[in-house]
């Protein structure tokens, strides 16, 4: 069913630089194109403070101690905006994430390799997961969940090396990147994605095979979290009041903010995208287990994507993204079927059932793709442009030529229709992708007043008490809260006031009596809805 003609001639060497271009289509074409989120503007604002203010090791936000997440990716963000460009330059700011989801990628080849035998299972493996919708989407932005579940994958790989291998330097490397992982993002990949790993490992090769590696596992896990956490203790030790309230204020965060039922996350094959019908396939017991088992270990993939959603759904805060860790078992289990099929259609005794999750697959994908440009056409028919046009024909005509290859039985030639797919989509569709998805034309970034010249070098106060962190993104510099100021003190003046309400209903006249205010406009802070809107306005003192 997949690689035959394509991948059959293929050497290493050429099954990693076809894995490069992939990750090249998906991760790093249009890399600037979406606004950022919430996310990415705590990270770029801190990473900008550390380069302003040097705080390169007592990390802020708006100045105020940022201890929430370790320094890892904010140095290699900051890095990188240092090496490729300024804090304009949204391509250098997400650069790092996609240079570390491209290492994720490999690193799973890697990891693959020396679970299987099979020559070209590791590539289909590397492959399935680069082109899964939640890593594409996620490869896109400079999310610290990469980083720390990419560093995780490295760990898992360099650990099998050891243990084939009977090696010690891989298991030092294993507990290395264990150690950047949680440098990452603390100890969430070590939960999310090493424990259901250990988990599955015991399931699918028993525990005695277990219990024989015990001392090796122990010594990355205490090694990794020594390593990890060194910042962390650093920052107890020299700021326990802060460390102390931070603490105390992200545990309680993970039960009462973005609680969801524990059901939340039972549509997580919607989040591998393509492959959904192989993911689905694969819980069918006696169709994937036979498949599965002459060239792998079914119980073992079964356990890690079922230990993955149970352990992840039993956290009360859960997010989309989240899920992230759980791409990587499930693209694993999707590979195994899919490359045990092929299998069988090399030695022509795929079945009936078999068959039939092929067809579903081709005929799903092309109607889709075929649906979906149509009806996006119509929607989106006064913005679309050429280029998008000849994006979605060409997606079409691949849906096409899949169905073809199926009706003539030439199932070993499907594997790269999809792949091809999600390649074409990302390098010619994402513009106007992102573009619809925001789904507001009129958008006034709040970021133009940088490049206002009565308003440079001026001091910025915000209204709210609680500092939005989009609002010190976009603004450039750190701010403060226009409740800190005396209007009654000349020397807090000439300032910018950004107000959510306009000034004049934010402050009684007496207070105004003494400044002289000159409106800028109205501009807008969050590219998906209109309705967040500040107002900016010049405060001068009166002579």
């Amino acid at each position: 069913m997949l690689v035959s003609v394509i991948v059959n001639p293929m050497k290493q060497s050429q099954q990693l630089l076809t894995l490069l271009v992939i990750c090249i289509c998906t991760f790093f074409v249009h890399l600037e194109a979406a606004f950022p989120d919430i996310m990415e503007m705590r990270n770029f604002t801190t990473a900008r403070e550390m380069i302003a203010e040097g705080n390169w090791w007592f990390t802020t936000l708006n100045l105020e101690p940022r201890l929430e997440k370790p320094p890892l990716p904010t140095w290699i963000t900051a890095w990188s905006v240092l090496a490729f460009g300024d804090f304009d330059n949204l391509y250098a700011l997400r650069f790092p994430g996609a240079i570390m989801s491209t290492l994720m990628i490999f690193f799973f080849y890697g990891f693959v390799k020396e679970q299987a035998s099979e020559k070209y299972l590791p590539f289909v493996a590397a492959s399935v997961l680069a082109t899964s919708l939640l890593i594409v989407q996620m490869g896109r932005t400079n999310s610290w969940d990469v980083y720390t579940h990419a560093f995780m994958v490295g760990s898992l790989w360099q650990f099998m090396v050891g243990i084939n291998r009977k090696k010690s330097a891989p298991i030092i490397y294993s507990m290395l990147f264990m150690g950047l992982s949680v440098f990452s993002k603390g100890p969430v990949s070590l939960y999310a994605l090493w424990l259901p790993f250990v988990i599955a490992f015991g399931v699918g090769f028993g525990g005695k095979e277990l219990i024989k590696h015990w001392k090796k596992l122990t010594f990355i896990l205490i090694g990794g979290l020594i390593i990890g956490f060194a910042w962390n203790i650093y920052m107890y030790l020299n700021q326990p009041e802060v460390t102390e309230f931070v603490l105390n204020k992200e545990t309680t965060s993970w039960g009462s903010r973005h609680v969801k039922s524990i059901l939340f996350y039972l549509n997580f094959p919607i989040f591998i995208g393509i492959w959904i019908p192989f993911l689905v396939a694969f819980f069918f017991y006696k169709l994937a287990k036979p498949l599965v088992n002459k060239i792998g270990n079914y119980k073992f993939a079964l356990a890690w994507v079922v230990a993955t959603i149970i352990l992840l759904s039993v956290i009360p805060t859960k997010k989309e993204r989240y899920l992230l860790p759980a791409l990587i078992p499930m693209a694993f289990a999707v590979s195994y079927l899919v490359y045990g099929m092929y299998r069988k259609v090399k030695n022509n005794t795929l079945s009936k059932y078999e068959q039939l999750v092929v067809k579903l697959f081709v005929y799903i994908l092309s109607g889709l793709t075929l649906i979906g440009s149509i009806v996006t056409i119509i929607l989106f028919k006064e913005t679309i442009d050429s280029v998008t046009i000849i994006t979605f024909a060409v997606v079409v005509f691949l849906g096409i030529i899949g169905i073809k290859f199926l009706r003539h039985s030439n199932y070993e030639k499907l594997f790269f229709i999809p792949i091809g797919m999600v390649c074409v989509i990302c390098l010619g569709a994402t513009p106007k992708l992102v573009q619809w998805a925001y789904g507001y034309d009129e958008f006034k970034s709040l970021a133009e007043i940088q490049k206002i010249e009565e308003l440079k070098g001026l001091p910025i106060y915000i209204e709210s008490q609680e500092l939005d962190p989009k609002i010190v993104w976009l603004a450039g510099k750190p701010t403060k809260s226009m409740n800190s100021i005396s209007y009654l003190d000349k020397s807090n003046f000439p300032s910018v006031a950004i107000t959510i309400n306009p000034i004049w209903e934010t402050y009684v006249k007496e207070d105004l009596d003494s400044v002289n205010v000159k409106p800028y406009g109205v501009f807008d802070f969050f590219r998906k809805d209109s309705k967040w809107k500040t107002s900016v306005y010049l405060v001068e003192w009166k002579e």
